[in-house]
């Protein structure tokens, strides 16, 4: 009789514990981008200021989703700590395996709720994705201003090597491909941070994106030794440095993700 009444109390606790704690019962999946408005407005932007302007809008939209996230970790605690009691109540009982299967699948649906919709991955992942779009903003940033440098010089009279190299003295000849590679980035960031909160991959990079970063590396790694040997200006020859390295810049942000 005190087993049983002990293991009644057990069921009552734990049950309280499981259906009033977590707030990740009634938690939503973390989704970034719910109405595909940044999505869209990534596509739209226009230049390189509006896709910093998302790519700061991001960013806070993720700070809320990790404030939470953290709201409802803290809440898991009581649902599992439950599942213990229950665990210890089973243990010291000879309830029928039918009581037993009930228990179990009592504090293992909080468990498995507990895991999928508010596990402490999801913060990780949720600030990786933040550092990564404050990545792509610097890149972005360093970019802009090189060039800017670059297009006030007057009178820019380009070297034999510098055509020799394949390069153009119109410098407005490379913007276009090169915004374009920045706004597929920033998609691309979205997307892969979406996928992986929607399937709570966290540790693994994709191998495509592995192998363009490495190949992007050392290909800029060879090109700036190249422009180094350049007698141009300075503000020309950085400017073509951040061209080349760009590539391997953007996948390095995307890596943090």
């Amino acid at each position: 009789m005190k087993k049983i009444t002990f293991l009644l109390c057990a069921f009552l606790i734990s049950g309280c514990s499981v259906l009033t704690a977590p707030l990740s019962w009634n938690a939503q999946p973390m989704v970034i981008d719910n109405d595909q408005s940044t999505y869209k407005a990534i596509i739209g932007a226009s230049d390189h200021k509006a896709l910093i302007s998302q790519g700061d809008s991001i960013r806070t939209k993720i700070q809320t989703l990790i404030s939470k996230s953290r709201k409802n970790l803290d809440r898991t605690s009581g649902g599992n700590y439950g599942a213990g009691l229950i665990a210890a109540a089973v243990g010291l009982s000879s309830l029928h395996s039918d009581a037993l299967l009930g228990a179990g699948y009592l504090a293992g649906t909080h468990i498995a709720l507990s895991n999928r919709l508010s596990p402490l991955g999801y913060l990780q992942q949720l600030q990786r994705t933040s550092n990564a779009f404050y990545c792509l903003n610097n890149t972005v940033l360093g970019y802009v201003s090189s060039a800017q440098k670059a297009s006030n010089i007057v009178g820019f009279t380009a070297s034999t090597q510098f055509f020799a190299l394949g390069y153009s003295s119109d410098f407005n000849s490379y913007a276009e491909t090169d915004f374009d590679k920045i706004k597929q980035t920033y998609l691309r960031a979205l997307e892969l941070s979406q996928e992986k909160l929607d399937s709570q991959i966290s540790l693994t990079l994709p191998a495509d994106v592995q192998n363009q970063l490495v190949n992007a590396s050392k290909e800029a790694a060879k090109d700036e030794v190249e422009i180094e040997k350049l007698t141009d200006s300075d503000s020309i020859k950085d400017f073509l440095v951040e061209h080349e390295k760009l590539d391997s810049a953007l996948l390095s942000c995307i890596a943090l993700i």
